[in-house]
């Protein structure tokens, strides 16, 4: 890395530092629980070497010339990752289960076009989409968002060239000061009411390059101090990255950390050259690490997610080590300074917008060309696909209730019925919608639910505002409906998965758990004080990855059967709970999934799951006769 024209080793080793707790943070290695913070660090760099190699063309030459500086940035990023993407997109279409290729295509596409973060953040918000995490690009949500401050930050600063005729120092530190202050003020807004976005839109993820931008406007004339900054950066960077996951901090605060070590070490090194050129990280191993960061960026996901389950997390490292070196020697490192010689900066731009474009159009076309649809399994396949959308078939606007706090006003059913029946919980009551809604249709019932996809039906505020606040006015809502009957179900999966409201941090085992079950205690006691009766529906079994949809993509359904004991918990909390309240009662339709020994993925000619653990809309319709004699009995009094 270079400032004023000079090589910065210390910037270069810290570079390799964060790339490699980041690798090392993915691969789950113990140690580096807190490596997610690396990425604040790299955004702080990021941030002060391109200022500093902008704020120096525009008092060298009274300008910004943005197209040779997006072209060098272009020829610089753009092959390996082209590149990376390419490979990546083979290894989907061979490698991965057919019903997440066309959601990796969709990847693909958005990291080409850099608006992953956005896109991975769309993706988070849909609570039925639970293979985010498997996307072999996820990692270049972070490439995104900084490819989009290439873009912003370099036009802002021309625009005040043209409009102030000179780049002020000071107004630039005003407006950085102000970039700052809005987007941690967003970063803390969203953490509250979508984390998601908090954690990958631009807007949230803006100040950490602001901070390093700020270093190369400003930097303090610290004199002799300037050694014990960097050292004290370096420190507290090192100590965070070991301990922070360990403290009762909200990993959104906590990203302050990185960001402060990382700025003092940049601004140590600027003024001290006996920081600048510490052994710690002027030696050749960091060195070399250093400078293929960006590769080793770049490739070290996809060989974690297709690498790793065959061969363990060493054999990747050594793949990752291998493949991002090669890639750096045979195309980026010659690329990056003969595209800009050889062409003028506006065709290396037009050059690679073109080719991100096509590259992008060919991966979105290449799914339905997958020889899979052709093959003898082409029908079940098909049916697989079918499933996966067959979700519940609420309709209009403000009923799709995993979306929505106010479903409860949509109303299914036979409206103005005789009686009345709610249902209330998270997704895992959602998916009994079509069932519930054919036999309130049935019997003549008015039917409405209150669900909401994540939030477990339980007195307990967590860190996720959207769930505190739909489930604080949930049992006044309901009680103007005065139900005759109230559905109540919970996913099993979200009782250990608990966060404390204050830090974020999912509270270990035994605790969510105690907690869950208290939380869930006082609900069905409110529901009690409502509706004459309540009945607690047992959670759907576990769709097992070996034996339950994903075997059905290679392996003949009659084959794809989890045992019984592994697709359902022998004492589910839910049940355990609803046994300890007087007059609730429990509703068990695990014979409708399962025979005494099996649980099959495929049952009277239906796909079960929806890939994940949530039942298909026409499974759930199959329920509708059991639905259809809880109503009767309750109508009559049974």
């Amino acid at each position: 890395m270079r400032t004023n024209g000079a090589f910065r080793p210390d910037s270069e080793g810290l570079r390799a530092f964060l790339i490699l707790a980041a690798i090392f943070y993915h691969a789950e290695v113990p140690g580096f629980a807190s490596g997610y913070l690396a990425i604040d660090a790299f955004y702080v760099v990021s941030g002060f070497l391109i200022t500093g190699i902008l704020v120096r063309e525009a008092e060298r030459d009274g300008r910004i010339q943005l197209l040779r500086f997006w072209g060098r940035r272009a020829a610089r990023l753009l092959p390996n990752a082209l590149l990376t993407l390419v490979v990546t997109m083979i290894c989907i279409m061979t490698l991965a289960p057919v019903l997440t290729r066309e959601s990796g295509a969709r990847d693909i596409a958005s990291a080409l076009l850099y608006f992953a973060n956005y896109h991975f953040s769309a993706r988070a918000v849909d609570y039925f989409d639970q293979t985010v995490q498997a996307s072999p690009v996820l990692h270049f949500w972070s490439l995104s968002l900084e490819e989009q401050f290439y873009v912003a930050w370099p036009a802002c600063l021309a625009l005040g060239l043209v409009l102030f005729k000179r780049l002020s120092r000071a107004a630039t530190l005003v407006f950085l000061g102000l970039i700052i202050v809005a987007s941690f003020s967003a970063m803390m807004h969203w953490r509250f009411v979508e984390p998601s976005r908090a954690y990958f839109d631009t807007e949230s993820r803006a100040w950490d390059m602001a901070v390093g931008a700020v270093v190369a406007v400003w930097r303090p004339a610290i004199g002799r101090f300037g050694t014990a900054l960097g050292w004290a950066g370096l420190t507290a960077l090192l100590g965070g990255i070991a301990v922070v996951d360990t403290l009762p901090i909200n990993p959104h605060v906590a990203t302050i950390l990185p960001v402060l070590s990382a700025a003092a070490m940049l601004c140590g090194g600027a003024v001290s050259p006996a920081f600048a050129g510490n052994r710690l990280l002027n030696n050749p191993i960091m060195q070399w690490i250093g400078a293929r960061s960006y590769s080793l960026y770049l490739w070290h996901w996809p060989v974690l997610v297709f690498v790793t389950p065959f061969t363990g997390p060493w054999v990747a490292f050594v793949v990752i080590i291998a493949t991002a070196g090669l890639a750096y020697a045979v195309v980026e490192n010659p690329l990056r300074g003969a595209l800009p010689a050889r062409a003028a900066p506006a065709k290396l731009v037009g050059f690679g917008m073109a080719s991100s474009l096509a590259v992008a159009a060919l991966v979105v076309a290449l799914p339905p060309l997958d020889p899979a649809y052709a093959s003898a399994r082409g029908d079940i396949l098909k049916r697989l696909i079918e499933a996966k959308a067959d979700g519940p078939r609420t309709i209009g606007p403000g009923c799709k209730t995993h979306e929505a706090a106010d479903t409860g006003l949509c109303v299914f059913g036979k409206p103005g019925g005789a009686h009345r029946v709610a249902v209330y919980g998270d997704s895992h009551a959602e998916q009994l919608f079509d069932g519930i809604k054919a036999a309130a249709v049935a019997a003549g019932w008015e039917f409405r639910v209150w669900a909401r996809g994540g939030c477990s039906p339980i007195e307990f505020e967590t860190n996720d505002l959207a769930c505190t606040q739909f489930h604080s006015h949930i049992l006044g809502d309901m009680a103007q409906f005065k139900p005759d009957l109230i559905l109540v179900t919970a996913g099993s999966g979200g009782v250990v998965h608990l966060h404390d409201k204050v830090t974020g941090k999912e509270l270990p085992t035994a605790q969510s758990v105690a907690v869950w079950k208290a939380g869930f205690r006082a609900t069905l006691e409110h529901l009690s004080a409502i509706a004459p009766r309540v009945v607690v529906v047992r959670d759907t079994p576990i769709n097992t990855k070996a034996m339950g949809t994903a075997c059905l993509e290679t392996r003949a359904p009659e084959t794809c059967l989890t045992p019984r004991a592994e697709a359902l918990l022998a004492n589910p909390p839910e049940v355990a709970v609803a046994r300890t309240v007087p007059g609730i009662a429990v509703l068990d339709l695990s014979d409708r999934f399962c025979d005494a020994r099996f649980c099959p993925a495929m049952k009277d000619g239906r796909i079960v799951f929806r890939m994940d653990n949530h039942i298909t809309a026409t499974v759930s319709l199959g329920l509708a006769p059991d639905f259809v004699k809880l109503l009767e009995g309750t109508a009559s009094g049974g």
